[in-house]
């Protein structure tokens, strides 16, 4: 979504030196984005003998994508970085949580909680999205880093535009 979220990112890159001040940099990383505010409600009512009211929140908390950048970076010392670049990302993972509410006046109010594995219908598998990135550099094998991304797709198979498309990485 449009909002920030909180998330890591771990993987392996390969960085080809251009001159002394720009690097070329790939490679493969796991990412992991929290918080992304893809729900879904929907209510219905059925009268069969009697009203029955089914109401369900989907709640889909976490994303987890396999991820390939490529990006072209600018280093004025050996411990700072700023580059431009993007990435192809495949999706490997939805936690998400689906809470069914049935009401009747014939039976007690029922609550199913379920976490489904299969997320294939309501999710594309692939992403695409350019970005900004600064990292600081600790040592030759750890750096902390801080990306800005804009996707090119919107990750939910919004069939019915409810989410408008606004829920890219």
């Amino acid at each position: 979504s449009s909002q920030p979220g909180l998330g890591w990112h771990g993987g392996l890159r390969y960085q080809l030196r251009l001159n002394k001040d720009w690097l070329l940099s790939s490679g493969i990383s796991y990412l992991v984005q929290n918080d992304v505010g893809i729900n879904q409600q929907t209510d219905s009512t059925f009268y069969n003998f009697g009203q029955e009211k089914v109401r369900i929140d989907d709640n889909s908390n976490r994303l987890d994508y396999l991820t390939v950048p490529l990006h072209i970076s600018y280093q004025p010392t050996a411990r700072h970085e700023i580059g431009l670049g993007g990435y192809v990302s495949r999706l490997v993972q939805v936690s998400q949580t689906i809470e069914s509410i049935y009401s009747s006046a014939h039976k007690p109010t029922e609550v199913v909680v379920t976490n489904p594995d299969d997320f294939s219908d309501r999710f594309n598998s692939y992403d695409a999205a350019l970005d900004l990135l600064y990292n600081y550099r600790f040592s030759p094998w750890l750096s902390v880093g801080v990306q800005l991304r804009q996707g090119f797709t919107d990750v939910t198979r919004d069939i019915s535009n409810e989410f408008q498309k606004e829920h890219k990485n």
